[in-house]
């Protein structure tokens, strides 16, 4: 049973006399595409002189070398239809269904020891931030990467973990919110904003910006 997603066969190719240096470029051009290298061949000539034949040659060609074959025409109409040819030659295409996205493969594991971590103190307490910096390197191992600080615009009503938005930013996020969920109570976990960078050390891969609500409990 025929393919009917397959493209129309071509006509035989009528043979052709004395075009062997034309057909040899145009050869050329179609190994290139085969490879992968495609261009654009402009035949020109007198009408009748047979430029039509040597591009079904052509054609009739490629297809015996595998290649998928699309032709569109120029006709003599009266109004010639908006990209006549190309929609001729598209609407030969074959059809098929869209393939399913890629999975994403790329599997994430949280990671405690060795994450460079910075705390910002958001709040009026004073050695917050270091006390915190300190429980995280004896419980979690993580590992300082700046001195513990102010965050900018305390008072923070809530507790929040930043994370950088680098090339391991899909790592960072989730350091982040294995930190946020085990030390915090599962803050809220959003990319490091603009106004931050002043303030973060450019080795910090996770940013702790404490809120009020770490100094609520008693």
């Amino acid at each position: 049973m025929a393919d009917p997603t397959a493209p129309p066969a071509l006509p035989p190719a009528p043979p052709l006399v004395g075009r062997e240096r034309e057909r040899a470029t145009l050869r050329e051009a179609l190994a290139q595409a085969l490879a992968g290298r495609g261009s654009l061949v402009l035949i020109g000539g007198e009408a009748g002189i047979g430029k039509t034949a040597l591009a079904d040659a052509l054609c009739a060609e490629a297809t015996e070398r595998g290649a998928a074959v699309l032709v569109g025409r120029c006709y003599d109409l009266a109004a010639t239809p908006p990209y006549g040819p190309w929609a001729e030659a598209l609407a030969r295409a074959p059809r098929s269904e869209s393939p399913p996205p890629p999975e994403d493969t790329e599997r994430i594991s949280p990671q405690q020891e060795g994450v460079p971590v910075q705390v910002l103190n958001g709040t009026f307490t004073p050695g917050l931030a270091g006390d915190v910096q300190s429980t995280l390197e004896n419980q979690g191992g993580y590992v300082q990467a700046g001195d513990p600080g102010d965050a900018p615009g305390k008072p923070i009503v809530d507790s929040v973990v930043y994370f950088m938005a680098d090339d391991a930013a899909k790592q960072n996020q989730a350091d982040a919110k294995l930190l946020a969920d085990t030390y915090l109570g599962g803050a809220p976990v959003e990319r490091l904003p603009a106004d931050y960078n002043d303030v973060v050390s450019e080795a910090a891969d996770v940013i702790v910006v404490l809120g009020v609500d770490m100094t609520d409990t008693p």
